[in-house]
């Protein structure tokens, strides 16, 4: 006689990419025609602004631009000029799991830009992208929760529970963040904007219903010529933004890993009075991508055996993916820039960070992040100069030797530099943000029947024994062994739970009859 099993059908994400890799862009410019030759360069910025993401069978690409602005010295007149270009660029891994229908979740940000001049009309531009990649494929998960029994079968089973977080969802949503910024009070009017860089960071989230709601930051930092004055200035600005993405079968219990995507940038000195020196006009085109990840208790059947006939069972390997919530560690690095000469003024600073590398022991392990740090300062000849230098933020976190660790860095909070000699010192706090993943497998039962004609014989067998516990011994496993149930037992010792059973213990245990 063959048993029904009932099963609990779950619908979920499976990851079958998570990769990080580096590629580097080149791409010759000739100074355009208004613009005068070029002396020196400053400085060089990238945007990354993703384009595309495209997945094919065996094969996931992402395209966009990296927008390049080269801040220079011109040749025979004073100030500085701007020059902006885009570097197109695309990025292919290739995986065999990957199909048309997989989501793809991307976060490409520029590690470092530089150019070389060729001639005074002529320079290369370089770029190196870091681009992280992850895949989802939709799964369903199927697994044993209980069996339709006969009332003389005398099948015992064994139910255990599991408490998980799995990948359920991915969605994503392109929307608009327009704004108009005012320049705190002190700062002088904008005259020319030579560079813009725009970041958003998604803060906080939450589910009401079926819809995730969360909120972020918007910063921008501007280097710019003020508008009565030829010494450079710089600022940043922020603001905050929320937004509302729709999910499928989530619950409120859920953790979310949101990457945040420029597709367009847009910053205008001026709002809607372009006359206005003290507004900046902001439109920023973002795409929100959201891995959702719900906890749950599993409860599935890992055993069974009958006290009356003999059973034919078979268990199945059930696989899915566990994932944490992020955690943050963060850190503060204290170094100093070296510079050609002595620094009168530090006019603006940007961070970028890279691949996170760790290492140690089991435990405890040390995360190491590359900060590519680029200062634009006067010097004291009062030359406009910038220097760049690499650098190392460092923390310490616990990890399981099991698991599969997504690591990241940014730099959030306000950075502090100041002149230092023939130095700026600088002082970056650093976020990591860690994500456990590991590969839970629990063995639950698949099959079972037995044959109604085939009872079997425990009439030698005596009606009690005493059964000495050794480590290791479960109520269960004591249950199985001599014919009995985990209720006779704890009914005949006068137990209310398993809990109250020590090592060592005697034990009586009767044969169910």
């Amino acid at each position: 006689m063959e048993l029904y099993l009932n099963r609990e059908k779950i619908n979920h994400v499976r990851n079958v990419l998570n990769t990080r890799l580096t590629q580097e862009e080149t791409m010759e410019m000739i100074v355009p025609d208004a613009l005068p030759d070029i002396l020196r360069i400053i400085c060089v910025d990238a945007t990354v602004l993703i384009r595309g993401k495209d997945a094919d069978i065996g094969r996931v690409s992402v395209s966009g631009i990296a927008a390049m602005t080269v801040v220079y010295a011109p040749e025979g007149v004073g100030g500085v000029r701007r020059i902006n270009a885009e570097i197109p660029f695309t990025i292919a891994v290739a995986e065999s799991e990957i199909i048309q229908d997989s989501s793809v979740i991307a976060r490409v940000t520029a590690i470092t830009a530089d150019a070389s001049i060729v001639n005074p009309r002529k320079f290369v531009l370089r770029v190196d992208l870091l681009a992280e990649l992850s895949c989802y494929n939709g799964d369903e998960l199927s697994i044993s929760t209980d069996i339709e029994l006969a009332e003389d079968s005398g099948i015992e089973l064994l139910r255990e529970s599991c408490e998980v977080c799995i990948p359920m969802d991915v969605r994503e949503k392109s929307f608009v963040i327009s704004d108009e910024l005012t320049l705190p009070n002190g700062s002088p009017e904008i005259g020319d904007i030579l560079r813009s860089i725009a970041t958003v960071t998604a803060e906080e989230a939450k589910v009401v219903g079926n819809k995730l709601i969360f909120r972020g930051n918007t910063n921008i930092s501007l280097l710019y010529n003020p508008a009565d004055d030829d010494d450079l200035c710089s600022v940043i600005l922020s603001s905050e933004f929320s937004q509302i993405m729709e999910l499928e079968n989530i619950s409120e219990d859920c953790d979310f890993d949101i990457v945040l995507m420029l597709t367009g940038a847009y910053i205008e000195s001026g709002g809607m009075d372009s006359s206005d020196g003290r507004m900046v006009g902001v439109e920023l085109h973002v795409v929100a991508q959201c891995v959702a990840a719900e906890r749950k208790t599993i409860t599935f059947i890992s055993d069974v055996y009958s006290t009356k006939f003999s059973l034919m069972h078979t268990a199945e390997e059930v696989e899915f993916e566990h994932r944490e919530a992020p955690a943050k560690l963060s850190s503060v690095f204290r170094g100093v820039l070296e510079t050609p000469g002595d620094v009168s003024r530090v006019i603006a600073v940007n961070v970028a960070t890279g691949t996170v590398e760790r290492g140690g022991d089991d435990s405890a392990v040390m995360m190491r992040s590359p900060l590519y740090v680029t200062c634009v300062y006067i010097g004291d000849d009062g030359r406009i100069m910038s220097a760049l230098g690499r650098f190392e933020a460092e923390a310490t976190g616990e990890m399981r030797q099991d698991g599969t660790y997504a690591i990241t860095a940014a730099c959030i909070g306000e950075i502090y530099t100041a002149a230092a000699g023939n130095g700026i010192e600088l002082r970056i706090p650093v976020d990591f943000t860690v994500t456990e993943a590991r590969l839970v497998v629990l063995s639950a039962l698949s099959e079972i029947s037995y044959d109604e004609e085939e009872a079997l014989d425990t009439s030698k067998m005596p009606s009690l024994m005493i059964s000495k516990t050794s480590k290791g011994d479960t109520l269960w496993k004591l249950a199985k062994k001599h014919h009995s149930t985990a209720v006779l037992i704890l009914t005949a010792n006068g137990l209310e739970s398993e809990e109250e059973i020590k090592e060592g213990q005697m034990l009586i245990v009767p044969k169910k009859r």
